[in-house]
């Protein structure tokens, strides 16, 4: 047996056993930049072309951009931050800035994202475990999909569980607005209307301090992905309850913790 066959199969085994154990959770929400997907050049690259459009005689210094991918702030707000210190003022229209690199971003930033390995797999799990699994970003939820959909992962996560802007407007994430008021309607038009939602029934995947944070405000426990972009002292410093190196090890936060 080859060893790409003996992988596959050890992966088959691996994954038939984790279907037969029993999960505490009802819902797992994943944070899509630095979780499910890698987009850390897609954005750094999109970022560029947006100053170049808009600002051509300044670039940010690629150490600071990723500094700010780190927080996983709001797009408006690490674009503000982004400018020239004499250029941070109320001239900075933050709208024109947004929508100039959402389309940059979907014209040429969705070539240069990728999901990290097993984001299929583990997806393809919860979905076999009857785990209902959700994805909140601040993207777009139109970028959201076609990524799922470029890669084949559509199927596994419901696109009305899809959550992103505009759904929830200016209260992005960290806000919980777009849990409580976005997708905890559409869960229960799903699953009946007295579905609920226990203190730690949710487990909120996330590579940030902003993903930290939503979680608390919604009252889900946290698997923080060390892989990810985020700032690791911040986000080791708010004492998650729950971290993994590589995305498949979500598996085992979700079968046996508690």
């Amino acid at each position: 047996m080859t060893p790409i066959h003996s992988a596959k199969h050890a992966l088959t085994r691996t994954m038939n056993r984790y279907k037969s154990h029993p999960s505490p959770y009802k819902l797992v929400i994943l944070d899509f930049d630095g979780t499910l997907f890698d987009t850390l050049d897609a954005i750094t690259e999109c970022f560029k072309l947006t100053f170049a459009a808009l600002l051509k005689d300044y670039i940010p210094e690629e150490a600071q951009m990723h500094r700010l991918i780190a927080n996983g702030a709001p797009l408006k707000d690490t674009l503000r931050q982004l400018q020239p210190l004499d250029s941070r003022t109320d001239a900075f229209d933050g709208d024109v800035w947004v929508k100039k690199y959402r389309e940059l971003y979907g014209t040429c930033g969705m070539e240069l994202q990728k999901p990290y390995p097993y984001a299929r797999e583990l997806l393809a799990l919860l979905k076999e475990k009857g785990i209902p699994a959700a994805i909140v970003s601040n993207k777009p939820v139109s970028h959201l999909q076609e990524a799922m959909r470029r890669h084949d992962m559509l199927d596994l996560v419901r696109e009305d569980f899809i959550i992103g802007d505009p759904l929830y407007k200016d209260r992005k994430k960290p806000d919980g607005m777009g849990f409580f008021q976005v997708l905890v309607p559409r869960l229960k038009e799903a699953f009946g209307r007295d579905w609920l939602i226990r203190n730690g029934s949710v487990l909120m995947v996330g590579d940030t301090v902003t993903d930290i944070e939503f979680a608390r405000n919604i009252g889900a426990l946290v698997c923080w992905c060390r892989f990810g972009r985020g700032n690791k002292m911040a986000c080791e410093g708010m004492q998650p309850e729950f971290f993994v190196d590589e995305l498949w090890d979500v598996r085992d936060v979700v079968v046996v913790s508690k």
